[in-house]
């Protein structure tokens, strides 16, 4: 459980050999995963599944399903599983914020109409392949349900140069809602 952001390992973001070696990649094989807290994702995890519609997380928790965490996240002690601290969105830098993500071969499926499945915020530098996000919109408008959603600091921290390939979003208000100074996203 805390593959990525572990108190006692030095953390993937940090240029050291101890760094770039906890810089793993988490396969998932073919199946139904059922989530029922936030996934946390700090800078260089990769996470790859069998495909689309083959390795599946079924998210039934309050919040985004998936959501970046910068790099002075740390666990929370005591927390079982572990719940993070994260600066404040507007405190991230350019050198702290989420980068260097793979995520690919993945299904995330929501279980609420008012819900934000993948929340982006100031991800830069990543790559998101054969991924469906589904939610359950019911035909009734509601602001808060969006697939992905990518916010920004500010211009110079933002959601920048990530790599979106063979996406499929359905089930959403919104499939893609960007929000401030997004920019150069594929």
């Amino acid at each position: 459980y805390q593959l990525y952001l572990n108190a006692s390992n030095t953390k993937a973001s940090v240029e050291s050999y101890a760094g770039v070696r906890n810089r793993l990649v988490l396969t998932l094989p073919a199946g139904i995963f059922r989530v029922t807290g936030t996934i946390y994702i700090p800078s260089y995890a990769t996470l790859v599944g069998a495909g689309s519609q083959k390795t599946i997380i079924s998210y039934t928790g309050t919040g985004p399903a998936i959501q970046f965490i910068d790099d002075t996240s740390t666990p929370l002690a005591g927390v079982t599983p572990a719940n993070y601290v994260s600066a404040t969105t507007s405190s991230t830098l350019y050198t702290t914020q989420p980068r260097n993500i793979a995520i690919k071969g993945i299904t995330f499926v929501t279980n609420s109409s008012n819900q934000t499945c993948i929340q982006l915020d100031a991800v830069r530098d990543s790559v998101f392949e054969d991924i469906s996000v589904e939610g359950q919109y019911n035909g009734i408008y509601n602001a808060n349900s969006k697939g992905i959603t990518m916010t920004a600091v500010s211009s110079l921290v933002t959601c920048e140069r990530n790599i979106f390939s063979r996406v499929k979003i359905s089930g959403f208000t919104f499939g893609v809602y960007a929000k401030e100074d997004i920019k150069t996203n594929t």
